[in-house]
């Protein structure tokens, strides 16, 4: 599993392709393949005009990747939404509605908001993909909330794809929110599956991107993630019990729509 920023910044590569689209005839954006430019029901928008003085917790994680200066991703949590920002994407944010478990990828410079909505649920590994996690003993971590982390090894195939430390019982709720997020961008990764080049479709890749993250939020609140590609994520900062503008969970109402899978919208 990449990032929580590398798995939105493919969503917002999508939203900026979109871009071209939009300076097409409108009969050829209805003919595109992957998206759709939609007229948005009510329904499927956030509620906007939140209350002031929204309780949430504030994470902060410093990020690296190969060739790319370290960044900071913020999350704020409340009980309804996730909101991502990171110093190295000024121009948009990421919006997880936890309830209808439905992500809103904002574009500031296109003023384009693309929709992924829920698809069908995951499946299980295919037959031949292993994947299993291994739990590696380490007495010198550091206490997180007064519980000790633990250390795991992600496998697939007997191939080590992903490093995790995670605590288990510390935030509960932000936790059952990061893996919520997380299930929703496997399963439209393994509904597009069939758009990835097959030499792409690596063991690690399979495992890293669809079929782990459930394994991955079931360990506990992650503090620490890294893989073979240079890329880490190590926890900086945490705020509980935030009292935050609940407008920062609101949508810009004049943007233009697009969805994955556009015909899967839940009214």
């Amino acid at each position: 599993m990449k990032s929580i920023r590398t798995l939105a910044v493919m969503l917002l590569a999508a939203s900026m392709l979109l871009l071209g689209a939009c300076d097409q005839p409108e009969t050829a954006v209805e003919e595109s393949a992957s998206t759709e430019k939609l007229a948005v029901p009510a329904a499927v928008v956030p509620e906007t005009g939140q209350q002031e003085g929204v309780m949430a917790t504030i994470l902060e994680f410093e990020e690296v990747e190969a060739d790319v200066e370290p960044y900071i991703t913020r999350m704020t949590v409340s009980d309804r939404y996730i909101r991502i920002d990171d110093s190295a994407e000024v121009d948009g944010f990421v919006l997880y509605d936890r309830i209808k478990k439905r992500i809103f990828s904002v574009v500031h410079g296109n003023q384009s908001i693309l929709v992924v909505d829920p698809v069908k649920p995951l499946e299980a590994a295919p037959a031949g993909l292993e994947i299993k996690s291994v739990l590696v003993k380490d007495d010198q971590a550091p206490s997180i909330g007064g519980i000790k982390p633990d250390y795991y090894q992600i496998f697939a195939n007997e191939q080590l794809c992903y490093h995790l430390v995670a605590v288990d019982g510390f935030l509960p709720d932000v936790s059952a929110a990061l893996q919520s997020y997380q299930i929703v961008l496997a399963a439209q990764q393994q509904a597009s599956l069939i758009n990835t080049p097959e030499e792409l479709q690596t063991p690690c890749f399979l495992a890293n991107y669809i079929y782990a993250p459930a394994e991955y939020g079931s360990k506990g609140f992650p503090i620490q993630q890294w893989d073979a590609s240079g890329y880490h994520r190590s926890l900086a900062g945490i705020e509980e019990n935030v009292s935050v503008d609940g407008a920062i969970f609101d949508l810009p109402t004049d943007y233009a729509y697009f969805s994955i899978g556009a015909g899967n919208l839940r009214m």
